[in-house]
This record gives C-alpha cells, structure tokens and sequence, in this order.
C-alpha cells in the first residue's frame, strides 16, 4: 500500500509542479486550450503535503483526459494512459491486485507517459 502512496504523490506531485511552473497568463496561442486544461490538473484542493487520496486521483485522471483532449496524438495517448494508471491504482484496495497491476503494459509505460506530457507542457505551455 506505501507503494501506491508514493505512486500517487508522485503523479500529484508532477501535476503541481506542472501547473505552478507557468506564469499567469503565459500561453501559445495554438496550445492555448490544452494549456487552459492542462493547468487545471494540480489545482482544486489537493491535499499537499498528505498523502493523496482515492476522490484526488480519480479528480487528477478526470482533468488529465479532459485536456488530453487539446492535445496532439502522442501527448493525448501519454495522457490517457496517466488518467487510466491514476484510476486503476484509486480503485485497487487489495494488495495482490496491486502487484498484478505493477505488472501491467500501462504501468510499465506510466514513467514514459510523465516524460511525454511533462515535456509537452513546459515546452508549449511556459510562455
């Protein structure tokens, strides 16, 4: 169970440094709808500080596939596979079912999905 903590602090963490590093108002104006969404993920009421819980993630993977929206294919597929991790590791209480899910194609390429949206963000989204 730590694991998937982390895991989610992680995420979270990622989503507020994301959307705390653009300055207000900075925008591309052909970006400028993924980048009004993409903003939006680490806001609204995260716990910071404390470990994240079910409602935030499932919020976090709501405002992930809402801006994936916006974006260009692989940036809108990198996102999609976030939204789906943060929704399989919200609803997974068992132990066992965790572990099975460490094993799954879409964990094993959650790392890549970050890189991918991270690196789209800051370059398209930071003025």
């Amino acid at each position: 169970m730590a694991r998937v903590r982390m895991l989610l602090l992680a995420a979270l963490a990622v989503c507020v440094v994301a959307a705390l590093s653009v300055p207000a108002g900075a925008s591309v104006p052909a970006a400028s709808k993924f980048c009004t969404a993409a903003g939006k993920i680490g806001s609204s009421g995260s716990s910071s500080g404390s470990q994240p819980t079910q409602k935030e993630a499932k919020a976090a993977a709501n405002r992930f596939k809402a801006a994936a929206k916006y974006a260009p294919n692989k940036v809108r597929s990198a996102m999609n596979n976030i939204a789906g991790v943060l929704n399989n590791i919200a609803n997974i209480s068992n132990p066992k079912d965790l572990a099975s899910f460490y094993k799954s194609s879409n964990y094993k390429s959650y790392a890549k999905s970050i890189v991918t949206y991270a690196t789209y963000y800051a370059t398209n989204c930071s003025g």
